[in-house]
């Protein structure tokens, strides 16, 4: 326990007042969700005193004992504010970091093999386009090491390019991508001290284009409907009436035919 009161004062003093609150409301937040899960009013009274008096004196360890958070309530939902009261800490670390270390092969793995394709495009433009990493800033220098040696970056005779000629056609075909929007360029200091181009591949936003799409979507209904309200309103009808019309009065309608005034 002294320990514990030791931990919590070195952690107070290294975190900021922003740091202690944004933590807080991670606590607040998984409790609330714990207290809606298990439909039990005590985690919302645990949540309501710890907004009163804040985190510092309430560990992520102590939380999960004092409301018997157990390690599969934690996985299943996602309750990492908090520690599990039935497994040592260290386990859960330990079994972290076994999860980091398998994520980091699988990419590796993924990233191997778009290389691969990469190396073995036939159009340069492709080759470089599919060699940029998605959401991250790549300098020119590796990504001449990456293609160099490649089927796209071979010289007519088979052979391999020079440094020079492979970074003069790589800088080419970076404008052309570059002018056609499908990367972003720039250029800063590097490590060496001179001015080095940096490109990216823009990552895709999914949700930003379905919502925008939505948005549209909802401001064409909406003008669409104040549209037909309005006829509505010269005209004495509406569209719904119109649908739920009987049939016979529209047929009567069709064989009537034009007006003699017309």
């Amino acid at each position: 326990m002294q320990s514990n009161i030791v931990y919590l004062q070195r952690g107070a003093q290294q975190m900021s007042e922003a740091d202690w609150k944004r933590q807080t409301a991670r606590r607040i937040q998984a409790l609330k969700v714990l207290a809606r899960k298990r439909r039990s009013p005590n985690c919302k009274y645990i949540a309501k005193a710890l907004a009163v008096c804040g985190s510092r004196k309430w560990s992520a360890s102590r939380l999960g004992d004092l409301v018997g958070l157990t390690d599969e309530e934690r996985e299943r939902w996602k309750l990492w504010s908090l520690r599990p009261c039935d497994l040592p800490w260290h386990k859960v670390q330990e079994r972290r970091r076994e999860r980091k270390r398998a994520a980091d092969r699988e990419r590796r793995r993924k990233r191997r093999e778009v290389l691969k394709m990469a190396r073995d495009l036939d159009a340069r433009e492709e080759s470089v386009f599919v060699a940029l990493p998605c959401g991250r800033w790549t300098s020119v220098s590796d990504l001449i090491t990456t293609l160099q040696g490649s089927r796209a970056w071979l010289a007519p005779d088979g052979y391999p390019l020079t440094n020079q000629s492979l970074r003069v056609l790589i800088h080419r075909a970076l404008d052309k991508l570059a002018a056609q929007c499908l990367i972003e360029s720039k250029t800063k200091v590097g490590h060496t001290g001179r001015p080095t181009r940096f490109v990216c591949r823009p990552k895709p936003d999914s949700r930003k284009e379905k919502t925008a799409k939505n948005k549209d979507n909802t401001v064409t209904i909406t003008l669409r409907g104040r549209r037909r309200a309005g006829n509505a309103h010269k005209t004495g009808t509406s569209e719904t009436g119109a649908r739920a019309a009987p049939i016979s009065e529209k047929r009567s309608h069709d064989e009537s035919g034009p007006s003699s005034d017309d």
